[in-house]
């Protein structure tokens, strides 16, 4: 047996992002130790998490054994993005990475690694950008590592319930003037990025995506063609669609698309990530690239 790579938490780790970030660092000899709500329904990543399974329910139930002994790196995945009240949200994510990063801190942590995103900017308006942030806001450039993703794609999240809304919508709605370019990045180079982030004892905020954005509308037409479908388009208004979810939420209406989402869709760009891709050591698939490594 090889000798291991060194020990990481990884939290979220029956997410999306965390299942396959516990996978691919097994792989590649971390020894893995699973932070997780309910420890008694992870057994999709026991097989992964050499280390043990821990519960982690934040903000303040994280259960500190997960610490023992030398760690050489916390990989924080874990984020709530779909419940039902934003203020308890709020705490979970923020007050919980702040829980998180100065236990990390207390027992010699290596390296903390925050998931973050590329819509994490000055100007967002999303909840969920803001509340990244926020959270990175609260980490050290001079120590910490920032990962910020564009969407990733793979068989679940954010991609998969887009996937599905747009099989299922007989128009699909462009927002704000229906002109945004999105980045997108395949899941194991996510994980990849990571891994060479750690491995390299690297610092500061890094973009992972696929250099080239990919108009709106053709995003939405490629993947409906994954379902055998045409798209047909309308308009709608971005301010009154979002005040108009808002309502819809507040009487805990369940639709396929949330304020937020339209929210995230304002300020989208296209950043340039030649200089964080190279410091990386990564080559991310582009968005056909990964939509046939989908569905190979």
């Amino acid at each position: 047996m090889n000798p291991s790579r060194g020990t990481v938490v990884v939290t979220g780790a029956t997410g999306f992002l965390g299942a396959a970030c516990c996978r691919h660092l097994t792989d590649a000899g971390y020894d893995i130790r699973a932070l997780v709500r309910d420890p008694d329904g992870a057994a999709s990543v026991a097989a992964v998490a050499r280390g043990g399974i821990f519960q982690g329910m934040l903000p303040d139930r994280i259960d500190e054994r997960v610490f023992a002994g030398r760690v050489d790196a916390v990989v924080h995945c874990a984020f709530t993005t779909r419940g039902t009240d934003m203020a308890q949200d709020f705490e979970a994510n923020l007050t919980g990475t702040e829980q998180l990063l100065a236990l990390a801190r207390r027992h010699g942590v290596g390296r903390f690694v925050f998931i973050s995103s590329l819509t994490a900017t000055p100007a967002a308006e999303s909840f969920y950008a803001r509340s990244k942030r926020h959270a990175e806001q609260m980490l050290d450039p001079r120590q910490d590592l920032v990962i910020r993703p564009g969407l990733i794609i793979g068989h679940s999240g954010l991609f998969e319930r887009m996937r599905h809304s747009v099989a299922a919508l007989p128009l699909v709605p462009l927002f704000y003037g229906g002109r945004q370019q999105i980045q997108t990045v395949w899941i194991d180079d996510v994980c990849s990025a990571i891994e060479h982030g750690i491995h390299r004892h690297l610092a500061g905020a890094f973009g992972v995506a696929a250099p080239a954005g990919v108009p709106i509308r053709h995003f939405y037409r490629e993947i409906a063609a994954l379902a055998g479908r045409r798209c047909r388009f309308v308009r709608l208004p971005g301010p009154a669609m979002v005040a108009a979810l808002r309502l819809a939420e507040r009487f805990r209406v369940s639709l396929p698309i949330s304020s937020d989402n339209v929210l995230g869709l304002k300020h989208m760009h296209v950043w340039p990530l030649a200089d964080d891709l190279r410091t990386l050591d990564i080559a991310p698939l582009t968005f056909a690239e990964s939509l046939a490594r989908l569905t190979a």
